[in-house]
């Protein structure tokens, strides 16, 4: 290449690096203030509002202890004449409207020796004797738990226990069986339509709800009580999930909470999102607008030149012209994935990826070095990329496990066949011990978690060796991936799946990665309820573990005869964008293979009238069928199953039928991982095998 067209490539380089890094930077940035100060915000809210309930709950508590307390301190019960007080008793119960029964229990918790709603001088059973006894301790008042009435099946009560003293000793123990009415009038003049605010008495049972009584009586079960005052998303009492504070009275060990369903919660957190999106995109276009206007300066002063040199130089000027058309029309793609969904930002980010990839093999000095530059900005923006748009879907509640079962081999096979040359590349030792074992997950999502420990255990070992196995454990399958890197301190240990954080990389360096694996991988496991863990020594190494059921038999495979005489390596590429199809195309071509392209079902079906291919390589999504459909017309045509590969962005598709599954390759795929699935579909159609199932 002549010294015009280095000049021209390294101004272009430079202006698409210069514009787009900011930018992505920029919005990654965005959504993680965003993420935390949606939180920040809602927890402040949600914790402030439960301390005022809090407070005029323990006041209604307060009034109806001393009212209590003033009742026991009767003479008649300093007496002992429980005859006269059963009078005393009802006179208080006409003046509290609230106050459902009086009752006089033996200290030791054993007798009713008074009910207000039995006749005078019956005696019974005591119940709940916990807290008459907590009172007779304690010498004290005591807030008992909430039980349903013995005459109305449809009403709760709460009692409050006051020990009567006569000298030094404790005789009775006065209880007053109170309707929580007064708790429930605070949650209905605190409550608003989107907050719901609830009452718990120390045994977690719910004494009152702000927008359905329905659910008084049940027991709580939540995280959140384990950390007070803390924002805490899981399951509530409806079975959705639910955000929320607890906070507990220090006097009566009551909680209340204050929350909303996720749904609501996250409603504020999308919006803005979608204005940061929204942002981005205008930020994309004036980037865009810029390089053009640098790019036209380029032109004109290489046109300059170009007049006064030789034939060699013109040549070159026009090859020059053509990438940079290219460049630009990659750069009308970045401003569309922009504004794009999470297939859609997919898209180009693959395209860049598989272009920047050719332009590493097709030149040379300054310029392939540059370009290899772009390669490496392009696959850590992609993985950046990705890491976001899964962890969104993952907080959102968008993916759905496919469950089936699948042996840990096929799971594991790929994974070091893709990161193997990383690890050659850090000479470390990247060894599989055999594993025989089926396991029940979700082969996709189980597959990511794997991939991300291996590709972290890569990441942070500088010397050594990376050992991947697995072993039964009972009913489970514990899949472990082992490494001698630079190990985690303890007091790390529960950090580490947090979004961005990251141990020894002060720098932030990004060879390290962005420190969302293993967020990604913690939030998987959640999602598949498959339980993780570690253990780690600093200085000598980390073992990353996931326990997974084992299945009951493996997954089926379709045993198929190949073609007469197949001619091997052909390779058809259905894609309906363009650009996706010609770099596909070429990266096979590359690597060996005889490539065609096809941007349509009709245009397929007429290339293999003339081309019989060996392995399909279909996009999931194309206009007028998806890629399950072309396959399926594809293999009726030619009258066998040949091979196929399903090529896709989304991190979660719908079940396909049983018959018809395959593997996926998901976008953005590096050129090493499209010739390793294309390679291992080749070696199974050889050996008359097709693997429909991951």
């Amino acid at each position: 290449m002549t010294l015009l067209g280095n000049r021209t490539a390294r101004h272009y380089v430079s202006i698409v690096a210069a514009a787009g890094a900011p930018i992505l930077l920029a919005a990654a940035i965005a959504v993680a203030w965003l993420i935390g100060a949606q939180r920040t915000y809602q927890e402040e809210n949600f914790r402030a509002g439960a301390q005022v309930i809090l407070a005029a709950v323990d006041a209604v508590l307060a009034d109806e202890i001393t009212a209590t307390k003033g009742m026991a301190n009767s003479r008649e019960l300093a007496a002992g004449d429980l005859d006269r007080f059963y009078d005393t008793a009802h006179n208080w119960l006409r003046n509290h409207p609230r106050w459902r029964a009086i009752l006089v229990n033996d200290p030791e918790g054993r007798e009713q020796l008074l009910s207000t709603n039995g006749p005078k001088g019956e005696r019974r059973a005591a119940r709940e004797p916990e807290s008459i006894l907590t009172a007779v301790e304690t010498r004290a008042p005591a807030v008992g738990p909430l039980t349903r009435s013995l005459r109305y099946d449809d009403e709760f009560l709460f009692p409050i226990r006051v020990p009567v003293i006569v000298g030094d000793d404790v005789r009775y123990v006065v209880t007053v069986l109170i309707r929580p009415e007064a708790i429930a009038e605070i949650l209905r003049s605190q409550a608003s339509n989107d907050r719901v605010a609830s009452v718990f008495d120390a045994e977690r049972i719910t004494v009152a709800r702000s927008d359905d009584p329905g659910y008084v009586g049940q027991k709580a079960i939540s995280d959140a009580f384990d950390k007070p005052g803390r924002l805490v998303i899981g399951l509530g009492l409806t079975g959705e999930p639910f955000a929320r504070v607890l906070v507990q009275s220090p006097t009566s060990k009551w909680w209340v909470g204050v929350g909303m369903p996720a749904a609501a919660y996250y409603a504020p957190l999308r919006r803005n999102i979608w204005v940061v999106a929204v942002l981005t995109a205008a930020a994309g276009l004036i980037s865009i607008a810029l390089t053009l206007l640098v790019g036209r300066r380029i032109r004109r002063s290489t046109q300059a030149e170009e007049a006064a040199r030789s034939q060699e130089l013109e040549a070159a000027y026009a090859t020059a012209r053509k990438a940079l058309g290219h460049a630009e029309r990659a750069s009308a793609d970045k401003s569309r994935f922009l504004a794009a969904a999470s297939h859609d930002l997919r898209q180009p980010i693959q395209a860049m990826q598989n272009l920047a990839h050719l332009l590493t093999r097709r030149l040379s000095g300054d310029e392939e070095r540059l370009a290899r530059r772009l390669d490496g900005a392009v696959r850590s923006s992609a993985a950046l990329l990705n890491a976001l748009l899964d962890i969104s879907k993952l907080d959102a509640g968008v993916i759905t496990p496919n469950i089936g079962s699948a042996p840990v081999a096929s799971l594991v096979d790929p994974i070091v066949t893709d990161l193997r040359d990383g690890a050659r590349a850090k000479r470390l030792d990247l060894r599989v011990v055999p594993c025989g074992l089926t396991v029940r997950s979700d082969p996709i999502l189980l597959g990511s978690v794997i991939r991300n420990l291996v590709s972290n255990a890569i990441r942070y070992t500088e010397k050594g060796r990376i050992l991947i196995g697995c072993r039964r454990s009972g009913d489970l399958a514990r899949i472990e991936v082992w490494d001698t890197g630079i190990g985690i301190p303890e007091d790390q240990q529960d950090l580490i799946f947090e979004d961005f954080r990251q141990i020894d990389n002060p720098e932030r360096d990004r060879d390290k990665g962005y420190g969302l694996g293993l967020a990604i991988v913690h939030r998987l496991a959640a999602l598949l309820q498959h339980r993780l863990g570690l253990r780690s020594v600093p200085g000598k190494g980390t073992l990353f573990w996931v326990e997974v059921p084992l299945a009951e038999e493996a997954p089926r495979r379709i045993v198929v005869t190949a073609p007469p005489e197949p001619t091997t390596g052909r390779v058809l590429v259905i894609e309906d964008d363009v650009i996706q199809a010609l770099s596909a195309t070429m990266m096979l071509e590359e690597a060996g293979y005889e490539a065609v392209s096809a941007g349509s079902l009709d245009e397929a079906l007429s290339v293999v009238r003339r081309f019989h291919p060996d392995v399909l390589l279909a996009d999931f999504r194309l206009r007028g069928a998806d890629g399950v459909e072309v396959v399926q017309r594809l293999r009726k045509q030619l009258g066998y199953v040949v091979p196929a590969v399903l090529v896709t962005g989304e991190t979660s598709l719908a079940p396909f039928d049983a018959e018809m599954r395959m593997p996926i390759l998901f976008k953005p795929y590096t050129p090493e991982q499209l010739a390793a699935i294309v390679q291992r579909q080749l070696s199974a159609y050889g050996a008359g095998l097709v693997e429909t199932q991951m």
